[in-house]
This record gives structure tokens, C-alpha cells and sequence, in this order.
């Protein structure tokens, strides 16, 4: 094999990359008159393309949704429980679970599933002590780790 310099020192084919590198930066050349372009050439810029579009579509959806999250009032709680619960690494973990699964999974992390501790800090048990294990509270940890009654 050897290297020809295919295009090199051809002034056609120098004056048709540069008009190339022109439409590709979005600048249209004034040769043609706009009329006798087609349609979608007539504004000042290419067309993008469908996944160019897409990307920029869920990129802009994101920063809004980020935005708007960011000023809710659940925002702060959420972030002292778990900065990362609604992340794309939490959402990745999520995606095929059963919508019930991933329920339980956020009421476990969030602390707010019907143990002794949520249920009296709602007002709806009379203490935080686990039914079964004296002087301890029925906490998350607790149930999931140490009570006795729930080991498997």
C-alpha cells in the first residue's frame, strides 16, 4: 500500500471541503439563493438529527426536572435521609423492580413504614419500644437487623 494524496492541491476539491466545513458550522453559503434550496435547507442552520435531538430533549427535560426538585419541600428532607435516593445510580438500581418493591424499598430508606419509632412520631402508637425486645425502639435497623422475633 502507499499514500496518494487524493484531494490535496485540487482546487475543486478545496473549494468543496471548504464549503463542506461552512455547511457543517452552520453557515450557509451565499452562492445559492434561499429560494432555489429545498425546505429544510432555507434557515440558518442544518437540520439536527433525531438522536441529536433526543439527547438534547432529555438533557434539558433533566435540568428542569433538577430545578423543580431542587425547590420542593421535600427536597431537604429527602437529601438529609439519602443525597443519592433519586439519582440516576438509585433509578438504575429501581428499574425492574415491581413498582410495590421499589415502594417498600424508599419507605425502609426513608424511615417511614409502620414501625414502633414512624407510627408513634405520627401519633399512632403509645411508644418507640419493639413489642418484643424490652427497652429497645422498633427502628428500621432494628427490624431488619437484630429483633428476634423476625429472624430468619
Amino acid at each position: 500500500l502507499r499514500w496518494v494524496p487524493g484531494h490535496s492541491d485540487i482546487h475543486d476539491n478545496e473549494e468543496a471541503d471548504k464549503h463542506a466545513k461552512r455547511a457543517a458550522e452552520g453557515r450557509h453559503s451565499t452562492d445559492s439563493p434561499p429560494e432555489t434550496l429545498p425546505g429544510f435547507l432555507r434557515h440558518n442552520t442544518l437540520p439536527l438529527s433525531i438522536s441529536a435531538l433526543q439527547q438534547a430533549h432529555h438533557r434539558i427535560t433533566a435540568e428542569r426536572w433538577e430545578r423543580l426538585w431542587r425547590k420542593s419541600p421535600r427536597y431537604n428532607r429527602i437529601n438529609r435521609i439519602d443525597p443519592k435516593l433519586l439519582h440516576r445510580s438509585f433509578i438504575k438500581l429501581t428499574v425492574e423492580f415491581p413498582k410495590r418493591l421499589t415502594g417498600l424499598y424508599i419507605a425502609l430508606r426513608t424511615q417511614h413504614i409502620p414501625l414502633r419509632r414512624y407510627l408513634h412520631r405520627i401519633g399512632k402508637a403509645p411508644s418507640l419500644s419493639c413489642p418484643y425486645c424490652p427497652n429497645v425502639d422498633e427502628t428500621v435497623p432494628h427490624y431488619l437487623l437484630d429483633c428476634q422475633q423476625y429472624r430468619i
